[in-house]
């Protein structure tokens, strides 16, 4: 098994591809719909076009997702992670041969001099 920590974009597209393929996939993540901190505050029907997309296609892959769950400890045993998660007071643990990691990023835009002016961006 396949655990994808994470429901945003690219754990979305983690999962996804890794079901359409034939692994079989569990993806965790703490909020209670996947869509990250950019999709998962909205209804499905107003999203933008390619994030109805990417969540029609993890629904279709066969992945599970385990939202409202939190990941508590990731611990390498032989051959396999033991992921611990927790949900709603109870825990469970998930035996994978791999784990993805797409925990997101936050961008943290710090002030310098010009930073206001027309064309200076973040990298988020």
């Amino acid at each position: 098994m396949i655990v994808v920590i994470g429901g945003g974009p690219a754990g979305i597209a983690a999962a996804a591809r890794a079901a359409e393929s034939g692994q079989e996939v569990t993806l965790v993540d703490e909020s209670p719909r996947a869509g990250g901190q950019i999709w998962r505050h909205r209804e499905r029907t107003s999203l933008p076009a390619v994030a109805r997309r990417w969540l029609a296609r993890l629904d279709r892959s066969g992945a599970v997702v385990r939202a409202g769950t939190s990941v508590i400890g990731v611990q390498r045993e032989d051959d396999a992670f033991v992921v611990t998660a927790e949900h709603d007071g109870k825990h469970a643990a998930l035996r994978a041969t791999q784990v993805i990691l797409a925990t997101g990023a936050r961008e943290r835009f710090l002030p310098f001099p010009g930073w206001t002016l027309p064309g200076v961006i973040g990298v988020g």
